[in-house]
């Protein structure tokens, strides 16, 4: 079976009538393939891995309770937590005796042989420039099987297949015996259910022509920050469960932490998680909020317990593209008239429902958040901390 050529996550088949694009690539006509490059990286994240975008490594608890000592080679632990959905930061380590220990963010020493070092998703979106192919997608499944005609049948073995993350042009949509297919080059077809698309929408009238905002599809499960009208950046996320839903509406960001814990649910109910200083963290509504997720790697299909999940790199840029600006001096800032807080868009489903979403003139959210009373950085911090893990 033929595996196409991937470079990075841009793959080698597309057919794009002839442009030349900002970067200066060249595109050739319709009839030829074209290389990769009609994706690119954003600037601010060229040569960055997830690791230099992120605070500490971090690790699953893998023990049958995580035990805390106060020295590394310590024969009696001082404290004692449960494992279940815990990770925990690792701030440092040291050998003692020839067993590795780990400082972890819970205030003393673990043995190392208590937790799993996670592997971070170095999965990012992409740079949205002019000329751009659209609609496009980004592929979730690995691998995702390319046929030569829309359907699965025994007469349409596959001829290839794409890995995961794998950005793709959407060049045309029809309909098969078993559902929606999406032409991506010449005698090149996927199964839609195994794509997530990326297409402009409208801008909300509450959005001036020159503001930025961002826009969450969670039934596509993607992300695209825009600048006015003009799309500039698009990614896939991972929002909240059936069981908690994200929130839909039209937002703005009220406050920004570069990292802090999150930790909720119940051991009676089967859901409690203690995630260690998650990174990036903009919340828009509450406890909803955009941040990074170190845990997992399955970035577009729901995860979370309300929030919009992202990749490390992915949230580092959105946090340093959107107000209000929190500068390499601050930890937590608070929105404010004089330093706004991004508008959020949040909505599931088509066109038509979109419109339907945005609110009205006289429901225009401000930086006065109704729900919270407005009090110093550290109160409210406080706050978040007790009662909006929302993860």
């Amino acid at each position: 079976m033929k595996r196409f050529v991937i470079v990075g996550m841009f793959i080698l088949i597309f057919s794009l009538p002839s442009t030349v694009l900002a970067d200066g690539l060249d595109v050739h006509s319709e009839a030829k393939e074209t290389r990769a490059g009609n994706y690119p990286e954003s600037p601010a994240l060229s040569g960055k891995t997830a690791m230099d975008v992120v605070p500490y490594s971090y690790g699953r608890v893998i023990s049958q309770g995580l035990a805390i000592y106060q020295n590394p080679g310590d024969a009696t632990p001082v404290r004692w937590y449960t494992s279940a959905g815990t990770w925990v930061s690792i701030r440092d380590q040291q050998v003692v005796s020839d067993q590795v220990w780990y400082l972890v963010d819970r205030g003393g020493w673990t043995p190392a042989s208590a937790v799993e070092i996670g592997k971070l998703s170095e999965f990012h979106g992409v740079q949205v420039v002019p000329g751009l192919p659209m609609p496009f997608g980004f592929v979730i499944a690995d691998p995702l099987n390319v046929r030569a005609a829309p359907g699965v049948s025994d007469d349409n073995p596959p001829i290839g297949e794409l890995a995961r993350y794998t950005a793709v042009p959407i060049l045309e949509e029809t309909e098969a015996h078993d559902g929606t297919w999406f032409r991506i080059g010449e005698n090149q077809w996927v199964s839609a259910r195994h794509v997530r698309r990326i297409a402009p929408v409208a801008r909300p009238r509450q959005i001036g022509p020159d503001e930025r905002w961002i826009e969450v599809n969670l039934k596509e499960q993607t992300l695209k920050a825009y600048e006015g009208s003009q799309m500039v950046y698009a990614t896939l996320i991972s929002s909240g469960l059936p069981r908690w839903q994200t929130i839909t509406g039209l937002f703005r960001i009220w406050i920004k932490i570069k990292h802090r814990k999150m930790s909720g649910g119940s051991l009676e109910n089967g859901d409690y998680y203690y995630l260690a200083d998650v990174p990036w963290t903009m919340y828009f509504k509450d406890g909803y909020g955009l941040h990074a997720a170190y845990w997992h790697d399955d970035f577009g299909r729901p995860k979370s317990h309300g929030c919009v999940n992202l990749s490390p790199l992915d949230v580092y840029l959105l946090c340093q593209w959107s107000m209000p600006d929190l500068g390499p001096d601050k930890s937590t800032l608070l929105s404010s008239p004089e330093n706004p807080g991004t508008w959020v868009f949040v909505h599931a489903g088509t066109q038509t429902e979109v419109l339907d979403l945005v609110t009205t003139a006289e429901e225009e959210p401000s930086w006065e958040h109704s729900s919270v009373t407005r009090t110093t950085p550290r109160e409210t911090s406080r706050r978040l901390y007790w009662a909006w893990p929302a993860l």
